[in-house]
């Protein structure tokens, strides 16, 4: 059927926004693995705490999407980064947030993009956009902007089959930037990015500390842009 209006007048263009293919603000956590010792549930918060403070250790919490697209697809979500300092080592903590191939720690190899907020005492501490064939690889792009504690609203969005891009807003809108960085890979290697992961790796005792939350997840798949 066709409907016709008359007498509307447009003063200024609409903006449109695509319905998530998946979205939590952590009302619930149906879905996501259980808790482990460092990545847990706030229910009081509605958030997903993390914490790669302490000893050695490696953990993860996901979410499985089921079927993801091998060159194009977007992730949004609000890292609260609660409490930050510079360790005293050359040891690392990290916590990272992103799609992988399997539901496994940072410490297992397998295809993975995402966000990493590594804290070194060497060159490769910084904000990381990274896309790689081992998530044993834990270096990526690193952003100049200094870590600190903050809220960022960070964007990744997979532009091709070996194009990725994280970007960093300051705002629940995504309109104001803050800087942009990109990963880039082979055709053909990373590929069924399919599991939602919530990560945190740190070997030995470092001296630092590196926690905060995550929360308004939303991803849209086979798209570049939402």
């Amino acid at each position: 059927s066709i409907n016709v209006y008359s007498g509307i007048t447009a003063t200024t263009p609409a903006t449109w926004t695509m319905n998530p293919t998946y979205e939590s603000d952590f009302t619930t956590s149906t879905g996501w693995t259980a808790d482990t010792a460092d990545i847990t549930y706030d229910a009081t918060n509605y958030e997903i705490d993390w914490s790669a403070d302490g000893t050695a250790s490696s953990q993860v919490k996901s979410y499985d999407l089921t079927s993801v697209s091998d060159t194009k697809w977007v992730l949004r979500t609000k890292v609260n980064i609660k409490n930050f300092s510079a360790n005293t080592n050359a040891d690392w903590n990290q916590f990272s947030i992103g799609l992988g191939s399997a539901s496994t720690n940072m410490n297992t190899a397998k295809d993975y993009g995402g966000f990493i907020v590594s804290n070194l005492t060497g060159g490769d501490a910084g904000y990381q956009a990274l896309m790689t064939t081992s998530d044993q690889n834990r270096f990526g792009t690193i952003f100049s902007r200094s870590m600190s504690a903050e809220t960022l609203y960070v964007e990744m969005i997979r532009e091709s089959d070996t194009v990725f891009r994280v970007n960093l807003y300051s705002d629940s809108d995504y309109s104001s930037l803050l800087e942009t960085q990109t990963d880039t890979v082979s055709a053909g290697t990373v590929t069924d990015l399919r599991y939602l992961l919530i990560s945190t790796n740190r070997q030995s005792s470092e001296g630092g500390t590196n926690n905060g939350s995550v929360d308004d997840i939303k991803f849209y798949n086979g798209v570049t842009s939402v």
